[in-house]
């Protein structure tokens, strides 16, 4: 399992920036880069709607965290000449969503087969 990224830290990035208030909710996505940007490094085959492509089927296995639970993203009323080209955040994807949210790790374990 050597080579692979440690992922607390996005993890832990990612479940604060989804419980951020936005004026737009579907801006959820265009402001997302910047963060990613610098995890990109590590998770080199990079990210669709906030999951990292490398382990796209374990991180599909997220869910809300927490007692308050999960409200769905939706357009906001801002004129549609105004918003971002791709402003439909999938269901499937956290980032379809608003709340806090807790993602797998990613990290392997060893095992000694010796």
């Amino acid at each position: 399992m050597d080579g692979l990224p440690y992922d607390s830290s996005l993890r832990r990035y990612l479940d604060e920036y989804n419980q951020r208030s936005l004026s737009f909710e579907e801006d959820a996505l265009p402001a997302l880069p910047s963060l990613l940007s610098v995890f990109s490094r590590t998770f080199e085959c990079g990210f669709l709607y906030g999951i990292p492509e490398m382990f796209f089927e374990h991180s599909l296995c997220w869910r809300a965290s927490g007692t308050k639970g999960l409200q769905r993203r939706t357009a906001s009323s801002r004129p549609i000449e105004s918003r971002f080209e791709s402003s439909d955040l999938p269901s499937w994807s956290w980032l379809g969503w608003k709340g806090s949210v807790y993602t797998r790790s990613q990290t392997g374990t060893r095992v000694d087969s010796n």
